[in-house]
């Protein structure tokens, strides 16, 4: 266990080395700036998806680890990836309304209606209304 601690904090570092030597060869770039201030968001949101991970690797049935996990992936444009862990989630606790609201928004963006309706009708009726109220706001309602 401790290997796999001390391999992990040395990836973290390697990948933080890798990503700051490319900002310093851009320093001259108008948008160093702008990239430096991307770096620190994606450097932390990839410190807390390994540190999410790591949680679940010890709860692997904690529905909110999972749906913690899908937010951090949808941040990174890692789709597919949320889908998955806000499909964990769901799968351990279908009562997460969140999760329904999330997946519901990435599918309407897709324009998977079908599944976008399904999800924001189950948040619904747990008592999530957003994604139901944007839903009926610019698209037709299905019929049941």
């Amino acid at each position: 266990m401790i290997l796999v601690q001390i391999k992990n904090i040395f990836k973290e570092k390697l990948k933080f080395i890798e990503m700051i030597t490319r900002f310093i060869r851009r320093k001259d770039d108008n948008s160093f700036i702008r990239g430096l201030s991307e770096f620190a968001l994606n450097y932390d949101v990839d410190a807390e998806i390994e540190t999410q991970k790591r949680f679940l690797e010890e709860n692997p049935n904690n529905a909110r680890g999972y749906f913690n996990l899908g937010v951090l992936y949808y941040f990174q444009g890692k789709v597919e990836d949320a889908i998955n862990s806000y499909t964990k989630a769901l799968k351990i606790d279908p009562n997460l309304s969140e999760a329904h609201k999330n997946l519901g928004e990435i599918y309407a963006v897709r324009e998977q209606y079908d599944l976008a309706w399904k999800h924001a009708q189950s948040a619904e009726r747990l008592g999530n209304r957003k994604l139901i109220e944007m839903l009926r706001r610019y698209l037709k309602e299905p019929i049941a």
